[in-house]
């Protein structure tokens, strides 16, 4: 009976993991013009004490944003749906600037919500965590940046070109929750 209990729930998990692997291709390859190759996955199956079964598919080589705390602030910490105040640098890798907020005529911290809609999902990832008075480098791979798409200015002149890794420095002023 048991020997039952134990092929049958081996084959669950075996459909399971089939289900999860096949709909995480369907989407990843139909969903938004991506396509997974069978050694870029990994999956984790687990079996709990309760007899429930947890699947967990992990895309290797997956984008990740890079932190570096030049300073850690005393302050109240920002996180995503936070409205921040901050100065930054925008750069790229070979440390030419493109964009900063110290150009401005009055030097005030740029005021932006954490969120998606306002700001790279990168940054958002990025500053996360930080606290109020801290200075953070971020690197952010192009990926959770503007990914393939080229960003222009009002003349047509590239400011940044496709596929490209950007570096930020962040001064964290104020956190309004």
């Amino acid at each position: 009976m048991d020997k039952n209990r134990d092929l049958q729930k081996n084959i669950a998990v075996a459909s399971a993991l089939g289900a999860v692997v096949l709909f995480s291709f369907f989407t990843m390859s139909f969903g938004n013009g991506l396509h997974i190759q069978k050694d870029k996955v990994n999956k984790t199956v687990k079996n709990t004490p309760d007899n429930s079964v947890h699947i967990t598919v992990d895309y290797k080589n997956k984008p990740k944003v890079t932190k570096a705390d030049y300073k850690i602030g005393t302050g109240a910490v920002a996180h995503a749906g936070d409205t921040i105040y901050m100065h930054y640098v925008g750069q790229f890798k070979n440390g030419i600037v493109f964009d900063t907020s110290l150009d401005s005529k009055d030097k005030t911290p740029v005021k932006v919500r954490m969120d998606t809609d306002e700001m790279l999902q990168g940054l958002v990832m990025g500053i996360s965590g930080m606290r109020e008075g801290g200075i953070r480098r971020i690197v952010v791979p192009y990926q959770l940046a503007y990914g393939n798409r080229k960003i222009m200015d009002e003349s047509g002149n590239v400011l940044i070109p496709r596929n490209t890794d950007l570096v930020f420095d962040i001064a964290l002023q104020k956190v309004v929750k």
